[in-house]
């Protein structure tokens, strides 16, 4: 309780100028689509999609599954606040030429993220040193193969 009340006079004393926030579930806000990859950054650039385009959803019971590009995989991922982790994560091992050197950049980045945002209904991952390293959007929703009756 002590605590608490500290925490809200400090924020209310400092105001906005220090950016006094709550923390933030972003749990609910990953739940809600299936995300698709807008944009990569790697150490210098950002780069070029595959024709496949890689994929994220996430699951109430903290897995994660996804397309990477050419494959399939599937983890775990904890989220606290503005930080998030994954772990376990293991593919598929089908092999597409002209789309392996994205994916295997794509996995590499995966585990290396830490940081969460949703805003402005795109989800941005960065890494520990905050730059933001993944941009995704809500995914089309997908069409049905069977016919219209």
């Amino acid at each position: 309780m002590k605590n608490g009340m500290l925490f809200i006079v400090t924020c209310a004393l400092a105001g906005a100028s220090w950016g006094c926030k709550a923390p933030v579930d972003y749990t609910a806000a990953l739940m809600a689509n299936e995300w698709q990859l807008k944009e990569l950054v790697n150490d210098t650039d950002t780069v070029v999609l595959p024709a496949r385009v890689p994929t994220l959803v996430f699951a109430d019971s903290g897995r994660v599954s996804g397309f990477s590009g050419c494959n399939r995989f599937t983890g775990k991922y904890t989220v606290k606040g503005e930080t998030i982790t994954f772990s376990r994560v293991v593919t598929t091992h089908m092999m597409c030429v002209e789309s392996m050197a994205f994916e295997q950049l794509f996995q590499r980045l995966l585990p290396g993220l830490a940081h969460v945002a949703v805003r402005a209904g795109e989800l941005t991952l960065s890494d520990e040193k905050g730059k933001a390293r993944l941009l995704f959007v809500p995914a089309p929703p997908r069409r049905s193969s069977l016919p219209a009756t």
